[in-house]
């Protein structure tokens, strides 16, 4: 059975002005979401495919309904009955950056950049892939992954971060709302800025916890670490089984 190497192009694009939410859904492809001086949100997938299956690749699908844009990779069901080797699959998808709606993404394999957006809503749902996010600030932020980095770099908001295998690493531009990370497997690094106020409740069941800042501890028995910095409200919550937790003056 031959095989044959295919170059897949494609791309598409919508008027930005009705958007309300994008929905990013992927398979076996990084993505890459780009702010623009633009109107308009488009999308480019591109990558090479190996197959001895006949018209049997990945495509790019689209579909606007209610406000919501759907941009979607999708396999053929046919796939399961032949050979398919997929390298460097990407998605860029290229969005006005004023755009200030919601964004979420669901990937089964593959890697997820970001930078500079003002969100109400960001989120990511992952089996298997690393994370990077450049200032980016939202009002929520969501981040689940199976396996893979999370880098979170001048972030700002209410954040959740749940990871079963994989380091986290948050830097944040300001400390406004609660922080919450969970990990399995992992180390935990979080760098706030000195000025900060905040409630902590650090956890590790076989991991060192670390804190720079000048705290009053409310708890403490070597696997937990509880207590505050100045007077503010906002807490940051850290839960790990298997990984060290540093809390970092920026």
């Amino acid at each position: 059975v031959s095989i044959k190497t295919t170059q897949i192009i494609k791309s598409e694009a919508f008027d930005a002005g009705n958007v309300n939410k994008v929905v990013i859904k992927t398979v076996d492809t990084d993505i890459s979401i780009i702010p623009v001086v633009d109107k308009k949100i488009s999308a480019d997938f591109y990558g090479n495919a190996r197959t001895n299956l006949t018209g049997s690749l990945p495509d790019l699908k689209t579909d606007f309904n209610n406000g919501v844009l759907t941009i979607e990779v999708s396999y053929p069901v046919t796939v399961t009955l032949g050979l398919i080797n997929l390298s460097r699959l990407n998605l860029d998808i290229y969005i006005p950056d004023n755009f200030s709606k919601e964004i979420a993404c669901s990937s089964v394999s593959g890697d997820l950049e970001t930078r500079r957006f003002m969100l109400e809503s960001f989120t990511f749902n992952s089996t298997s892939g690393n994370v990077n996010v450049i200032e980016l600030v939202s009002e929520s932020t969501k981040i689940e992954t199976t396996s893979g980095k999370v880098f979170l770099k001048d972030a700002e908001g209410l954040t959740s971060i749940s990871t079963v295998s994989g380091g986290v690493e948050i830097d944040l531009r300001s400390l406004k709302k609660d922080l919450n990370v969970k990990t399995v497997s992992g180390d935990v690094d979080i760098k706030i800025p000195e000025e900060s106020e905040f409630i902590f409740s650090l956890g590790s069941v076989s991991g060192n916890i670390k804190n720079e800042f000048r705290s009053k501890i409310t708890f403490a028995d070597g696997k937990n670490l509880e207590g505050s910095v100045g007077e503010g409200m906002d807490h940051v919550k850290v839960k790990t089984i298997s990984g060290d937790i540093n809390l970092l003056i920026k």
